[in-house]
């Protein structure tokens, strides 16, 4: 039985916008590939009726992926075309590849062409991509070092790094990838470091951030702080600041962890989650000024949600656009069985404009794990469109992670207006229900 994935995403004008579902070849992994189909779908037809018997619908394409995917990809969108980046292999050694799916092509760019000295080995995690609207496709990942010698294995999470790729050509852009080395005292093999990335801009970004985990010291002494790094990009080259910021440490009693970089055209953020409370709280750290302030704080509702962990999600966790003249937020919580998304707009000094609940999802499975049922996407002409997809529930565990079911409509009708009020966005929140009512089976 194959496991399925779904998303939707923008195409390259505002007529039409895409679902992608994506087979991988077994109900676990390693997966030997995938079938990937791009369903393109009328934008005017289903943002202003409700369609049940798929009118919107204008083709299906499909495309064949044939590599060695060890874990479950991380998916990004692009103007008409999918992103999915994963750990692979040479043959030899671990890999990281990154495809670039278009209509029937799926294009397999290698990220990583490593070659580990013996008893070495390079695993990756917290990888992540995203869509630049110039047309690149920026991936990020911590590599994670195994060393073994004498029988035992020391783990270090040696650097966090990001390498751009043109979404036309599907080649890497950089000759060499842009890293933060770091060092671990950890003897750790999650291979985690919390990581968040995301450029300054939606488009022709100048800038690409990170925010990791720095520990300090071993054992009960060790102490663990978010830090922050910011790259200078270009088209051939990514340059690292070496100045670093250290945003928040945490302690016995308040436990932080980078949650997403959100931009717009007016301010930069950090968005962190977690804390001294275990109710559902994002803080907001504004790269721009170096305030971690409690105005912009994204809450749950009900406060039994909680906040992401690092890791869980990197793409979904925390999304941000220009709203107006300042900044929109989406943000997900969970709880057992369900994620919870909210929308919140900021001014540009990160007071709360408005906060609104969007809705409750269902989870893939039982056990929530780095895969989001929901996506946001704006497309070209500026309009935030909010889709999820329904799953399998029949009980069987074969099939419970297939998604059977798409709903997608448009959340916010136009993120750049100045005149995008509290009151614009609840009147549009609640027409929301009645334009998700498109559905098509996977």
């Amino acid at each position: 039985m194959e496991m399925s994935l779904a998303l939707f995403g923008p195409g390259k004008d505002n007529l039409t916008v895409y679902a992608y579902g994506v087979a991988l070849t077994s109900a676990s992994s390693p997966y030997s590939g995938a079938t990937i189909t791009a369903r393109s779908i009328n934008a005017t037809l289903v943002s202003n009726s409700v369609d049940t018997k798929e009118a919107s619908v204008i083709t299906d394409t499909q495309a064949t992926l044939t590599d060695q995917i060890q874990n479950e990809p991380s998916l990004c969108v692009g103007y008409g075309s999918l992103g999915m980046i994963y750990p692979s292999s040479d043959g030899t050694n671990n890999q990281l590849h990154f495809t670039v799916v278009t209509g029937s092509s799926a294009t397999i760019v290698p990220i990583t062409s490593t070659t580990p000295a013996a008893g070495t080995v390079y695993t990756f995690n917290d990888y992540q991509c995203w869509y630049d609207t110039v047309g690149i496709y920026y991936v990020a990942w911590t590599t994670t070092t195994a060393v073994t010698s004498g029988g035992s294995t020391t783990y270090t999470d040696s650097a966090v790094s990001v390498q751009a790729v043109n979404a036309t050509t599907a080649k890497t852009m950089w000759k060499n990838q842009a890293s933060v080395q770091l060092t671990d005292p950890d003897s750790s093999s999650s291979g985690s470091t919390g990581l968040a990335a995301g450029g300054s801009s939606s488009y022709n970004s100048s800038t690409v951030y990170l925010a990791y985990f720095v520990v300090t010291g071993t054992g009960a002494s060790a102490v663990t702080t978010i830090s922050l790094t910011s790259i200078a990009v270009s088209s051939t080259a990514g340059t690292v600041n070496t100045t670093k910021s250290a945003i928040t440490t945490n302690t016995a009693s308040a436990s932080y962890a980078p949650a997403g970089i959100v931009s717009s055209t007016y301010m930069n953020g950090l968005v962190i989650s977690g804390g001294t409370s275990s109710s559902g709280i994002y803080q907001f750290y504004n790269i721009s000024n170096g305030a971690l302030g409690t105005s912009a704080v994204v809450s749950a509702s009900p406060s039994s949600y909680t906040t992401l962990s690092p890791g869980q999600d990197p793409n979904q966790a925390v999304r941000g656009w220009t709203s107006g003249s300042g900044c929109g937020i989406a943000a997900m919580f969970q709880t057992s069985g369900s994620l919870s998304y909210v929308y919140q707009t900021s001014y540009p000094n990160g007071t709360i404009n408005a906060t609104i609940t969007i809705g409750t999802v269902q989870v893939p499975d039982s056990t929530f794990t780095s895969y989001s049922p929901a996506s946001f996407f704006v497309d070209p002409n500026g309009a935030l469109w909010f889709g999820y997809t329904q799953f399998d529930e029949s009980g069987s565990s074969s099939t419970e992670d297939n998604a059977i079911q798409g709903y997608l409509g448009k959340l916010v009708a136009q993120v750049y207006s100045s005149s995008n009020t509290g009151n614009a966005l609840i009147s549009l929140f609640t027409l929301l229900w009645i334009v998700m009512g498109s559905l098509w089976v996977f």
